[in-house]
């Protein structure tokens, strides 16, 4: 999996790092499963965020909470943006009573987004690296 367009998340509230498991092609089940490092940082496609989202945009926005594929539910609680207005980081919140398939937050939300870890850089496309 491969994160286009990077947008580095730091979530506040998470300590230390946790492996989430996904499969590989969920109308596959034979295609098997993959590992993915969750951690205070992580990275979203910069298409899955939006300061001003039209109606039915199920993505992340300030304040709005998405599920993480595999993970958690995620909201975005503030920016940083460089000179010229674009973000180049959000800081979010999970939700760590919902973890996908032991959830007992209660909440639903409407979208699930992709994202990727970038311990082994291999899952994020940022030129820097």
């Amino acid at each position: 999996m491969v994160v286009m367009d990077p947008i580095k998340v730091v979530i506040t509230n998470v300590s230390g790092s946790e492996i989430m498991t996904s499969e590989n092609n969920p109308e596959d089940h034979s295609s098997g499963e993959r590992e993915m490092q969750f951690s205070s940082e992580i990275y979203l496609s910069a298409r899955d965020f939006m300061e001003i989202p039209p109606k039915k945009f199920f993505r992340l926005s300030p304040g709005g909470m998405v599920r993480l594929k595999s993970a958690v539910h995620h909201q975005v609680r503030g920016s940083d943006q460089d000179a010229d207005g674009s973000i180049k980081e959000l800081r979010c919140t999970y939700g760590p009573n919902s973890r996908s398939g032991s959830d007992t937050s209660g909440v639903a939300v409407k979208g699930v987004i992709h994202w990727g870890g970038c311990e082994e850089r291999s899952a994020c496309r940022d030129p820097s690296v």
